[in-house]
This record gives C-alpha cells, structure tokens and sequence, in this order.
C-alpha cells in the first residue's frame, strides 16, 4: 500500500525546511520495500498535486528512485533534457525543474529510503552538495521507517508525539549561532534526561542539564559509536549504543560530521524512545555541523579571494570596498596587515585545520571590537586584515597570540604550551594601496622575528629599527654584501672555530671601545685588540674609518637576517 504524507508530519516539516532553507527547488523522499521493490511510503514538497498523482500512480520500473534504490549509490542527472536512460521516466515526471540527484540510504535488510533534491536548472552535482544531501537524506530515512510502523512504543504509547516536537525544536535550532545547545536542550526536553555534545576530540561543546565538573570528567571516557555499512552506504540501525563511565549510565550516537551525543540513561531510555530521539538529534546535528563548516569554507573562500587581489594591487578600489563591506571591514577606515605564523605541530596542518584558525582569530578579533578578513596564506601562516581601534596594541596581539596558540592544542595540532605564534604587524592606513604596503612591512616584521633579531614573537614594522630598512632590500642583494665585507671573517670562524666576528659586533656595540668590549666578553683587552688586527688583515679595512665600520655594522645585521651560506652550497634563506 502506498501512503502520501500530510503537510503537518515531521517528515514534510523537514522537507519544507529543506526547500526553504537549501539550495533545491523541490524535494521528496521514498521508502521502499527491498524483497518486492514496492513503494511504502512517499512525501514531496515542491511538486503541483496533478504530478504528485500522476506520480504515485506510475510505478514504473525504470525510473532513477528505484534505480538509486536498488543499486545502493546515489544517480545524479545533471541534464534531464540530455539524459537518455531515464526519458520516458522524465519526459511525464518533471515539473518544473531541470537536473535531479537522488540518494538512497538502507534501512536494514529489508527497507531502503531514497531522498531525490531537484534544481530549476541544468547543474552538476558537486561532492559537497552530494555530502549534504546524504545527511538530509538519513534524517529522512528515519521519519519514514517510524511513519511506516516501526518505531518502538514510548510511556505514553505515542512516540510520533515525542519525536514530532523533538524534530520540530531541531529543526528550529538550525541556523541559530547556538545551534548546539539548542539541540542539546531539545533532547533533553523530550527524554527528560542530561544530554552532553562531544566534538571529534572529546572536548565538550554544549550540554543540557548536565554540571560542568560531571560533563568533563564523563566526557574523556565516552568514545564515538563505530558505524557499520552496507553496500557502501551508513546501515542505521538504532544509532546509539549503551556504555558506563565512572559508574553512570550513557546511550551514545555518533553525531556524523562533529563528534558524538550522549544521553545520561534514565526510564525512557530504557523503553527504547532515546534511541530513536538520539538517532534523529545526530542526524540533525550532522547536516548543522556540514552546513556550518561549508559557511565556514565559503567565508574562508571569499575573504582569501579578497585578501589575495587586495595584496596583488591593481583592481578596481570601489570593487574592492563594496565586497569588503559585504565581509564586514570598511576600506575607507585605517587598516593594518598582520601576518601570523605557526610552528611546533605535531604534523603540517590540513587547509580545513588552518581555516578553523582563520577563523579562531577572527572572533577574537571580533570580540575585541575590531573588524578582520581572515585567510590561510598556506599551511603555516595566515594573513590578516584588521581595522585599527581603540586597544589594538602589543596587549592585543599578545592575547591574539595565546587564543591561536589555545586554538593549536584545542585542533589537537601541538601540545598544550608547545604551540608557537609569530605575529608581524605591518604600518596602518586607508585604502587598497596602504593595505598592499601593510603587507610588506608585516611580512618584513615576520622576517625579523624568525631570523633571531628581534626579542618578542610580536613586532611591528615601525618598531623593527634598522630592520624595517635592511628587510625590503632582496635576499639575494643582502647575502652579497655580506660576504663582500664579512666573508673572509665568516670563513675563518668556520675553519679554525674561532670567534672575530662576535668580536667585531661586539666592539661595535661599545662604540669602538676595546677595554669596555674586553670587559663584555671577558677578555684580556690585548686579546680584543689581536683579534680587531686580525679582522683588519683579513677583512681589508680600517676600524679607525668611519665608513667602514659603518658598512661592517651593516653587514652584521644583515648577517642576523640571512646566514651566509658555505661556499658550494645554495643559501638556506627563501628569497623576500
């Protein structure tokens, strides 16, 4: 027997959802019968009723449901006027809509549901819009094996009751900022038990009814459920599985896409209803965490695109201020550029562990008052663009270099404490341009940083000193001068392991004072003086002429930013 669902079911409720919320113009799912390839049961949003008749009234073998249906892998159409296959089946099927994916999801051995998303135009079907429609997909599963009459009985002998408010109170919590704690409530509410959220590191991220000392200590015992599978495909039993830590009882699912959701166990749980209520809350939770982290993405995207012409220079500067506006930061205000890099993980990080500290930094950030653009230059560093305010000084970036640091060991990629932060700050100004010249002198302070001559891992290009000059000279440029006057010294050190060119910077420092630089490096004077003839000889220059001391101090804060590399063999420092 076929059945047609009404608009005021959980079922079409989420479909409707779907349509309003998603990027579809029509949506339907089927539950079909395996051992005799009947339709059960069918709802659809989107579609006239004449086609919905029709629709039900043809059960024609060959149609893409059943195909989906029977061969277990999703079918997309990308083209329904080019398709071939299936034109009988689309040329009296469609309505509206040009390009139709279709996901099936298995029920057991018995049962299969198929959730088909269509689109008015021709479109082909992307891996991330697959993914999404996969979670909707099981979400939709589960209402038609409960409408089809096998649900588990609740106290009050109407689980329909239970799961249609806890359904309809997590599909509200979508797209809300607390979207977790709204779904941990929504759970709590309908099982009248304690409920905890657990990303994928067992690090808590909401709870509902739950102390906070308890979720801690429950929460490193409590490992994800492992899911099974069936032709390729998530096989959904009950979803959720029994297990003790410390003594108290827990039903767990794994909450696809984030981490897992437990339940402390009480009366109800044991009737069977908090299966099927954690079942249907982590499918929910997985399709908010899929389109939450493809916002993210989005985001990350479009301010990395941003950011890149920003620095590039040359386009067009309303352009660039009207999509700047749309990412929140006005360019006819002062900004200034940041560059932050990241060292001491246990691993390189991957692109989707560097956006989630694109975007760590960008609420800190926000939350601090101040607008930012946010993006992963590569695996190691990010770019920002930060407009200037009020308290945006070493304080900040010192606090903006712990919440990175936090971010590393919460993403698990180093250590706690073992995470480090380098932070350059390039000058403030307004407009596309000033922005293009911010970058440089972060990217310079950067340099300075990791070369050794700067004291802090935080430093702006104003306060670089001579660095801020020596750093915008080419790499290549300052490795030749170099060893145009240091060579010889750098060459002897290395040979007969001794010390002239600590000596010489030494000396400088001490304004060309021998017994004052003795003193410093607890020497003899007349050790200095030997070792200054020496520099003499070997270098080919007067410590009594201004000019070449002067060119000698150069070189040796040149030699701080690039080492001189050995005769042979190509210089370890990238070209800046």
């Amino acid at each position: 027997m076929i059945v047609q669902t009404n608009e005021a079911d959980p079922l079409s409720a989420l479909l409707g959802a779907v349509i309003e919320r998603g990027p579809w113009s029509h949506c339907a799912a089927s539950l079909y019968d395996l051992d005799s390839g009947d339709l059960v049961l069918r709802s659809h949003v989107g579609f006239g009723p004449e086609l919905a008749a029709r629709w039900v009234d043809r059960l024609e073998r060959n149609n893409p449901s059943r195909t989906a249906m029977h061969t277990g892998s999703a079918v997309a159409i990308p083209d329904i006027r080019s398709n071939r296959r299936y034109l009988s089946w689309t040329s009296r099927n469609t309505d509206g809509y040009a390009s139709s994916l279709y996901v099936p999801v298995r029920l057991g051995p018995h049962q299969a549901a198929v959730l088909s998303v269509h689109r008015p135009v021709a479109h082909d079907y992307s891996q991330a819009e697959l993914r999404l429609a996969g979670a909707i997909a099981s979400m939709a599963a589960l209402l038609l094996r409960g409408m089809a009459g096998h649900r588990l009985a609740s106290p009050s002998g109407r689980p329909d009751a239970v799961l249609a408010d806890v359904g309809s109170r997590l599909l509200d919590a979508h797209g809300r900022e607390d979207w977790p704690t709204l779904m941990c409530a929504a759970v709590a509410t309908a099982l009248g038990s304690p409920v905890l959220l657990l990303d994928r590191f067992s690090q808590v991220i909401a709870t509902a009814d739950v102390d906070p000392a308890l979720a801690a200590r429950l929460a490193g015992g409590i490992v994800s459920p492992r899911r099974s599978a069936a032709s390729g495909l998530p096989d959904h039993g009950t979803g959720a599985r029994p297990v003790t830590v410390d003594g108290v009882p827990l039903l767990v699912g794994d909450a696809e896409g984030l981490g897992t959701l437990a339940v402390l166990a009480g009366a109800r749980s044991e009737r069977g209803l908090a299966a099927e209520v954690i079942e249907l809350a982590c499918r929910h939770i997985g399709i908010a965490a899929r389109t939450m982290r493809a916002s993210i993405d989005a985001e990350a995207r479009a301010a990395g695109d941003l950011i890149g012409v920003l620095l590039a220079g040359g386009a067009d500067a309303s352009d660039l201020e009207r999509r700047a506006g749309l990412l929140g930061l006005r360019l006819d205000r002062p900004t200034r550029v940041l560059r932050a890099r990241i060292s001491g993980t246990r691993q390189t990080p991957d692109p989707a562990e560097m956006t989630d500290l694109a975007l760590i930094a960008r609420r800190h950030l926000r939350d601090r008052g101040l607008d930012a653009l946010v993006c992963p230059v590569d695996l190691s560093e990010l770019a920002l663009i930060v407009s200037v305010g009020a308290g945006d000084g070493a304080e900040l970036l010192e606090s903006l270099r712990r919440s990175l640091a936090e971010g590393m060991s919460s993403l698990r990629l180093a250590a706690p404490g073992r995470g480090r932060v380098q932070i350059g700050v390039g000058a403030s100004g307004i407009g596309a341009e000033a922005i293009r010249r911010s970058d440089e002198g972060a990217t310079q302070a950067l340099h300075v940083i990791e070369s050794g001559a700067a004291t802090t891992d935080q430093l702006a290009i104003e306060d670089a000193g001579i660095f801020s000059l020596l750093t915008s000279i080419p790499s290549s440029d300052r490795i030749a001068f170099v060893r145009r006057h240091l060579g010889a010294l750098v060459a002897y050190d290395r040979r007969y392991g001794s010390d002239l060119i600590p000596t010489l910077a030494c000396y400088l420092e001490c304004a060309g004072n021998a017994q004052r630089a003795a003193d410093e490096l607890f020497l003899h004077v007349s050790t200095v003086r030997y070792r200054l003839s020496r520099i003499e000889q070997l270098a080919g220059v007067s410590l009594r002429s201004h000019h070449d001391r002067l060119c000698l101090g150069v070189a040796l804060h040149l030699l701080r930013l690039d080492d001189l590399p050995t005769p042979g063999h190509p210089s370890p420092t990238k070209e800046r």
